[in-house]
């Protein structure tokens, strides 16, 4: 949700997007980690050669963090729901990644 591509034209502004991404960030205190990640972010980088040719791909995912079991024993509902959706969502990544390393 809320994918956009673009193509910066300097280091600054490639910085830039790359914050305004990290602003997009959910976090949220757990039992476990004070700063958890609460969504998944990708960012994929395309390197091209002086040619305007493509030379390959940088992948960068930060995925969303759930606790185990145990250490969540102790959530409320509302955060027991929001695990299970960020666990079913990872397993949506991860179906996704496999199937572009398939077609490769």
């Amino acid at each position: 949700v809320g994918a956009t591509s673009v193509r910066p034209r300097s280091a600054e502004e490639l910085i830039r997007m790359l914050e305004f991404g990290r602003t997009r960030r959910a976090t949220a205190a757990t039992d476990v980690n004070g700063g958890s990640s609460r969504s998944h972010a990708v960012c994929r980088l395309d390197f091209v050669g002086s040619d305007g040719g493509p030379m390959g791909s940088l992948l960068l995912i930060d995925c969303a963090g759930t606790e185990r079991s145990h250490d969540s024993m102790y959530h409320d509902a509302q955060r027991r729901k929001e695990s299970a959706e960020i666990n079913q969502s990872l397993y949506a990544l991860k179906s996704c990644i496999r199937a572009a390393n398939a077609r490769r």
